[in-house]
């Protein structure tokens, strides 16, 4: 809108002449956009396919800046003060025009309406996405304080200024309040995590620096890439110095440290050390209570995409030695129950079943497997599962498993109540096998 307005008043060669360079970063960014909307699926609904309509990204980006989740007092505040300046700015317009901070105003405006309708258009729209709203619509906020607050000193006693101050005061106070413990919990699961990170990639450090061999699981995961690809750049880019990570075993019978996310001590055994982000912040379980009593439930959170939870995220490394398999739980007799594609193991002590398959590739893993457990008494399973009559813990290899020395096995533990039943195996998407 300011674009046409810059273009009509004065010389319309002279602000073309001007605009080229402004032009060319739109051009150039349109089309890395549009590339990038070809190759992996991302972009704007009119480059390319996003699963997401405009709707449903403007009801969710209203939905957080508005704090609908969070407390209905805020939206209302938020949402009044948000009619104070959209009809102050339009009197003003109306009466005196396009000056001053009336004219700043309608600038922060548009700025607000481009961003708001790109974020719309835009593939996938998650949390930290729309965060470039909030400077934006906070300076806004402040200017319909500003300008309710100059009315009533103009047209009403100094009582009825006061009082109305103290409620924006308090509205403030109680704003900070119930959001304090949001702002908390993403700022603690970050620092929680980049703290697991390091104290994960300090013993690696320290391990590749003593000559030990370290593979790092290769499963396709985003983590592990991350090390195995980012780990060695970080090393020469901060540390001047290469720092070689594998992705294989070593050579038949060498010791060496494997990392993973995946909790093998079931099979595996020996660790070496195990990373948890720490979840347990006083100051987190303060601001938790005080944000609940002010929200009258449980406190609201907004984890951000991409972002694990503390007790979901977790790095494991393990003792092993290429081309040798030890199984830290099989079975009290150390026979199979199941002998097929996969050995079934069952420790009643442990209560749980490992399965092994001795002579194993990756293409053996790819299909998912199924378990399913009937119990003694329905009544002991979870309530979305009692229409079916058995617990469905289906699982994928790779959230479990290991492959090592051209052998393969997973442990799962079973549900501690007493078991009728237990049917498993793999399953595609034509048959069972």
């Amino acid at each position: 809108m300011f674009y046409c307005i810059f273009l009509v008043s004065g010389n319309v060669r002279k602000k073309l002449t001007a605009s080229i360079p402004l032009a060319l970063i739109f051009f150039h960014t349109l089309g890395m956009v549009y590339v990038a909307s070809k190759t992996s699926g991302v972009g704007y609904k009119f480059l390319g396919t996003a699963p997401q309509p405009f709707d449903e990204n403007a009801i969710s980006v209203l939905k957080g800046l508005f704090q609908i989740e969070t407390s209905l007092v805020v939206t209302a505040g938020l949402v009044t003060l948000s009619v104070i300046s959209l009809l102050f700015v339009a009197t003003e317009i109306a009466h005196r025009g396009l000056k001053n901070e009336n004219l700043f105003v309608l600038v922060l405006l548009d700025q607000f309406m481009s961003l708001f309708s790109m974020l719309s258009l835009s593939y996938n729209v998650v949390l930290r996405y729309w965060y470039v709203l909030i400077p934006i619509f906070a300076t806004l906020l402040a200017f319909s304080v500003k300008f309710t607050l100059k009315s009533i000193r103009e047209e009403s006693s100094n009582i009825t200024y006061g009082g109305v101050a103290i409620v924006i005061v308090a509205f403030i106070v109680f704003f900070a309040a119930v959001n304090y413990y949001n702002l908390l919990f993403q700022t603690t699961i970050q620092h929680s995590l980049h703290n697991a990170d390091s104290r994960l990639i300090s013993e690696i450090f320290r391990l590749v620096d003593r000559g030990e061999y370290v593979s790092i699981d290769n499963t396709g995961e985003e983590m592990e890439e991350r090390l195995l690809w980012d780990l060695p750049r970080y090393s020469n880019y901060f540390h001047h110095r290469d720092l070689r990570v594998h992705k294989d075993e070593p050579e038949t019978g060498r010791k060496y440290f494997f990392v993973t996310r995946k909790r093998l001590s079931p099979v595996v055994g020996d660790s070496l050390m195990t990373v948890v982000p720490r979840s347990n912040y006083r100051l987190l379980s303060y601001a938790s209570k005080i944000a609940g009593a002010l929200q009258v439930g449980p406190a609201f959170f907004h984890k951000d995409a991409g972002v694990h939870l503390p007790h979901h995220y977790h790095w494991t490394i393990y003792r092993l030695a290429s081309g040798e398999f030890k199984y830290s739980v099989l079975s009290d007799t150390q026979k199979p129950l199941i002998r097929s594609e996969f050995d079934v193991y069952f420790n009643r002590a442990q209560n749980m079943l490992t399965y092994v398959k001795k002579s194993c590739r990756k293409e053996d893993l790819r299909a998912p497997f199924f378990l399913h457990v009937v119990p003694v008494d329905i009544e002991d399973l979870p309530d979305h599962s009692k229409e079916y009559r058995f617990n469905n813990l289906d699982f994928f290899f790779n959230e479990y498993g290991i492959l090592h020395g051209g052998k393969c096995a997973t442990a799962r533990e079973l549900p501690d109540y007493p078991i009728h039943q237990i049917s498993t195996g793999q399953v595609t998407d034509e048959a069972r096998l």
